[in-house]
Formats: structure tokens, sequence, C-alpha cells
């Protein structure tokens, strides 16, 4: 998941995103944007705390899947 600071014109509240249920990792951070691993399953609450802080969603890439729906193994069913 990649999140950019500003959107409108707002400033954007800086999370503890490292605290935040649902977040496995945070990849990279400056002063524009965050990058971070999530777990699938929070994908859409983090988004929703993301938003209303003033973030804005610059990218979320999901998992491969085999075809079933289901992750593929060597994703771990995570998100990037």
């Amino acid at each position: 998941m990649v999140l950019t600071t500003g959107r409108d014109g707002q400033r954007s509240l800086d999370l503890p995103w490292e605290q935040l249920d649902g977040v496995l990792a945070v990849v990279s951070r400056d002063p524009t944007g965050v990058r971070m691993r999530v777990g699938r399953e929070s994908v859409d609450a983090l988004l929703l705390t993301a938003l209303q802080h003033g973030w804005s969603v610059e990218r979320v890439n999901g998992t491969t899947t085999n075809g079933h729906g289901a992750p593929h193994p060597a994703t771990s069913g995570e998100m990037w």
C-alpha cells in the first residue's frame, strides 16, 4: 500500500503506522508519503483510517491468486 500526503491541499496527520493493527511493515516513509506491507484482512480498515486523516491512496497492490480466489502460496496472503 502506498499513501501520499496533502490530499486536496490539506496537510495529512502523521500516524504511527507501525502500531496500527494489520500493518506488517513500513517499507519506506518520507515527508511526501509512506509505503507499507499490510495484511489482506486489514486493507479496508487501514485505507479508511488513512483517508480520514487526510492521506491519498496512490497504490494498493493485491496478491496474486491461483485462479480460485485464494492467495498464491508465494505471497502468504500479504499485500504490498
